[in-house]
């Protein structure tokens, strides 16, 4: 039976972080589709007007354009969007799968979530020059290539991590710091979660914390860093396939 998967990226990516992902799930006559958010690759639109709500409001776009419910995958900050969505329109969501993602309750964001994870202080970092840069206006981050590397593709040789930073791209805060409003029928979906055991950015303690707070189905650990879809692209699809 085809199913139908909905791939949403990260903070800094984009659909092309699914590539390898794709040919897999297609070659077993799945339909595949992979969502640049707005601001993000081929959706033009300016990052400084993106939050948490442009992102939801897009994903929520596209599954009320699905004829049959979908398995709805986030990768790190795409969990967030495909939370708050599949709360909206749930009839279009058959299952949901967190891959290295924030996986939240009700009222929380990215970056404040209350189960003893602290808010990352994106602005002082920049000031610092760790991690990332901010324009004038104090909302708009772009990844340090350097730090993008070691957060990113730990796990990846360097020569192919500084070929992928070229593809990150410019990141509103205001979407990490925007919270979520979720409800039963997001409660009653059925969550597999896809741990990555070498994560330096969603890392082990943040999963686990999370998937305390909100058990899921299932529960898989990809012995990776934050992307499987690079590194682990085969084993990745093969869990998805398994869905």
């Amino acid at each position: 039976m085809q199913k139908t998967y909905i791939l949403v990226h990260g903070a800094w990516l984009g659909a092309w972080c699914w590539d390898m992902v794709k040919p897999y799930l297609e070659a077993e006559g799945h339909k595949v589709i992979a969502l640049d958010l707005p601001g993000h690759g081929s959706n033009i639109a300016p990052i400084e007007e993106q939050n948490m709500e442009t992102y939801t409001r897009y994903v929520e776009s596209v599954l009320r354009e699905q004829a049959e419910p979908v398995i709805l995958v986030g990768h790190s900050m795409g969990g967030m969007s495909i939370s708050q969505a599949s709360a909206r329109v749930p009839e279009k969501v058959k299952k949901l799968v967190y891959v290295a993602a924030f996986l939240p309750r009700d009222g929380q964001s990215a970056d404040g979530l209350d189960n003893g994870i602290k808010p990352t202080p994106w602005r002082e970092m920049a000031k610092q020059g760790i991690a990332v840069t901010m324009d004038e206006s104090g909302n708009v981050s772009e990844l340090i290539p350097e730090d993008a590397i070691k957060l990113l593709y730990n796990d990846i040789d360097e020569e192919t991590g500084r070929e992928l930073v070229k593809g990150l791209t410019k990141e509103n805060i205001n979407a990490q710091y925007m919270s979520v409003s979720l409800n039963e029928a997001f409660d009653a979906i059925e969550k597999v979660y896809i741990r990555t055991a070498r994560d330096t950015i969603s890392v082990p303690e943040l999963q686990d914390k999370m998937l305390a707070a909100t058990p899921c189905k299932a529960v898989y650990t990809m012995d990776c860093g934050h992307s499987p879809y690079h590194t682990k692209p085969k084993e990745l699809a093969e869990i998805l396939l398994q869905l």
